[in-house]
């Protein structure tokens, strides 16, 4: 087993089934890849979309950012549905175990590195996806899972 290194480049991205959708980020917002975004709720801009914060609450994703936030225009972003599944790496210190596929997580923000996050020991934030497989070597020291939103197509077509 491994300990793997996690950097600015470890951002969530599509592991089966990436779907590209082009959304208007919301006004104030700057987004970069793999940043996870959610509909805006401000009246005067309908139908945007900006970074969901610090933890995830998967019943509002729209998807995964594909590039950074366009200054004008609409930005490519990797939707949250049905059918697709991501990757990223567990918090720093956490192994991958075999039992891992099935289990509820969630997604939690390294500030240090600025991406998203796998945490199972969270009770409190382990809603957001169910992890689906274990990419690499079991046991793997923040190794990389492949995982779904849950409630993933709720809010794709609502913004």
């Amino acid at each position: 087993m491994a300990t793997l290194v996690v950097n600015g480049n470890s951002y969530v991205r599509p592991y089966r089934f990436g779907r590209i959708v082009h959304y208007t980020p919301e006004a104030s917002s700057t987004f970069e890849p793999g940043d996870v975004l959610i509909p805006t709720a401000d009246t005067a801009q309908p139908g945007t979309v900006k970074i969901s914060g610090a933890l995830v609450d998967a019943s509002t994703v729209i998807g995964v950012a594909a590039e950074n936030a366009p200054s004008s225009g609409k930005g490519a972003v990797w939707v949250a549905d049905q059918d697709s599944e991501f990757r990223a790496h567990m918090v720093d210190g956490v192994a991958t175990t075999a039992g891992l596929p099935g289990t509820s997580a969630g997604l939690v923000l390294d500030t240090a590195k600025d991406v998203y996050r796998v945490i199972t020991t969270d009770t409190a934030n382990d809603a957001s996806i169910v992890i689906t497989q274990v990419l690499g070597t079991v046991g793997d020291t923040n190794g990389e899972v492949a995982f779904r939103f849950k409630n993933a197509a709720t809010k794709i077509y609502g913004v």
